[in-house]
């Protein structure tokens, strides 16, 4: 008898963040651990654990930093898009800084998408 993967009830809610379902998925396609990816990012195996938990508890919490966000995306051999598909998962509102930087607009059209996306705007002096 095949073993079938359950169904899930209409209900269910996976409550891993975004980013550590993108880790958790690329981890599955390359068989790696989490032990494995904390040995070659040099990455403690907690914060590992903190990141693929999403944990927010006091105490137990993490902060994500760019140098932990290249390294995962170098061993999970994403190359630059999937490093950016990474960064927006944890912070969206990059999306609208490199949309500006892009298009080389100013401050204000910046807030202008910030405001779209309902993230905070960057004060200025106008």
């Amino acid at each position: 008898m095949a073993w079938k993967q359950p169904k899930q009830s209409p209900g269910y809610k996976d409550e891993a963040s975004t980013p550590a379902r993108l880790i958790r998925k690329r981890m599955k396609e390359l068989g790696m651990t989490q032990k494995f990816l904390a040995e070659e990012t040099g990455i403690s195996e907690a914060k590992i654990s903190r990141i693929m938990r999403d944990s927010t508890e006091p105490g137990d919490s993490f902060e994500w930093t760019e140098l932990d966000i290249n390294k995962i995306s170098i061993v999970l051999q994403w190359g630059k898009q999937g490093r950016d598909k990474l960064r927006y998962a944890i912070y969206p509102e990059l999306v609208c800084y490199d949309a500006a930087l892009e298009n080389r607009e100013g401050i204000v059209r910046l807030n202008c998408r910030l405001q779209g996306h309902g993230f905070p705007l960057i004060e200025t002096k106008i």
